[in-house]
């Protein structure tokens, strides 16, 4: 027990570096006015491990709750512009006229691809267990629950093939970075979002699938979801291939019609 405590402390002391990087870029920012939407998620995100951390150390059965660990890229996810550069050259257009290619614009679509992402919160079984059952009122929501869920990956899968056929040749320069850091901090936000409501539940980690939904049912879900995560891994070895093949490409030379 001494050492599951001693992890829990450590948890809740892991987000302050990553804050304290996040102040940083805050203040050495130069486009902090204009683009401030990905630092303040950011600061969310960094928030919600916080508040997670306290309610597992908080629970006195330590033993029964869960350890959570991240990804160790997570900690790669340091608050700035998430800028990618220029955007590839419309015909017609020189060098000075490029823009951008930052995520995060303050525009709907911006909003709308870390949404999309944000759905990853029903992949967690005190969400379906707390909050989905308790509004739906019947167990054919957790099925719903479910395939939102794995709808998430319905932007990726659009994004690559937008991009790929519109822009295959200047990929690099394309719009797929930064529409898909959008999304992917919506999934970011969405996973602490769903640690966090684990956490309050007190670590409880039964599945209500498992008790309210026929086994064929399970069987079906189960597999769709492991339809969607290699959908995921196609998805980005494809993105791997088209950034090796456009790399090269210089700002100036290339030209397309993607935005």
């Amino acid at each position: 027990m001494p050492m599951l405590i001693s992890y829990r402390m450590c948890l809740m002391a892991a987000p302050i570096p990553l804050l304290a990087l996040t102040i940083i870029t805050f203040v050495d920012n130069p486009n902090l006015s204009k683009y401030p939407a990905a630092p303040i998620i950011l600061v969310l995100i960094t928030l919600l491990s916080f508040l997670t951390a306290y309610y597992l150390r908080k629970n006195k059965d330590v033993k029964k709750s869960p350890i959570y660990k991240c990804d160790k890229g997570t900690a790669l996810l340091i608050a700035s512009e998430f800028n990618f550069g220029l955007k590839s050259l419309k015909p017609g257009e020189e060098l000075d006229d490029a823009e951008e290619n930052i995520a995060f614009s303050l525009s709907f679509n911006s909003f709308g691809h870390c949404f999309q992402g944000g759905s990853a919160i029903f992949l967690f079984a005190a969400v379906h267990r707390d909050i989905v059952l308790p509004i739906l009122k019947r167990p054919e929501g957790l099925i719903l629950a479910d395939l939102l869920a794995n709808s998430m990956i319905v932007y990726p899968v659009y994004n690559i093939v937008k991009r790929g056929i519109k822009a295959g040749s200047t990929f690099a320069t394309s719009s797929f970075c930064n529409n898909a850091s959008e999304w992917g901090i919506g999934v970011v936000f969405a996973v602490y979002l769903g640690l966090l409501i684990s956490a309050i539940s007190g670590g409880k980690t039964e599945d209500p699938r498992k008790t309210l939904l026929l086994t064929r049912t399970q069987m079906l879900l189960n597999t769709i979801r492991l339809v969607s995560g290699t959908v995921l891994a196609i998805v980005s070895i494809a993105a791997a291939i088209l950034f090796g093949h456009s790399w090269h490409i210089n700002i100036d030379e290339s030209h397309t019609d993607d935005r």
